[in-house]
Parts: structure tokens; sequence; C-alpha cells
């Protein structure tokens, strides 16, 4: 599995983006990003996302695997604050 993380993760600046996938995140009562798609939701603090005033994508990647499909979660932010996600496969 990590073998397959690490060849996703070298794709993601030029993988194909899921169709439906960008979304803005929503927030929950602990201020932590809420991502979902697809039956897959992901709950991430913004500081482990994004360092103070950062904009553009995150380093931080989060991935999963199910029925033998690899897939990576990347958070952007804007000029605005708002924080949308999208899936690589």
């Amino acid at each position: 599995m990590v073998k397959k993380m690490d060849e996703l993760k070298k794709k993601i600046p030029d993988g194909e983006i899921m169709p439906g996938s960008v979304k803005e995140a929503t927030y929950d009562g602990l201020g932590r990003a809420i991502y979902e798609y697809d039956g897959w939701k992901s709950a991430l603090s913004v500081d482990m996302l994004f360092t103070e005033g950062q904009t553009g994508y995150s380093d931080a990647v989060q991935f999963s695997e199910a029925n033998g499909k690899y897939m990576a979660l990347q958070f952007a932010r804007d000029e605005k604050g708002v924080i949308t996600g999208r899936v690589i496969e």
C-alpha cells in the first residue's frame, strides 16, 4: 500500500481530478474543515493543512483505498480564506 501511495503522491500535480470532487469545505463545532465525497468524510484541523496566511494547495494530503482504488484528498485555500477539497485518482 505504501508503494501505491507514493505513486499517487507523484501524480497529484497532474493527476485526474475525480468529477464532482471539487467542493467547498464546511466546518464543525471545533473549527475543523469537513470534506465529503462519495462516502469519504474527512475532518481536519485547518492549522494542520495550512500555515498562517498560506494560500494555494496544502502540502498535507490524505490518502484512501477502497476496492483496490487509491485516491488522494488535497485541500486548497484562496485569498478570501475559502477552503476547497479535491480528490485525485
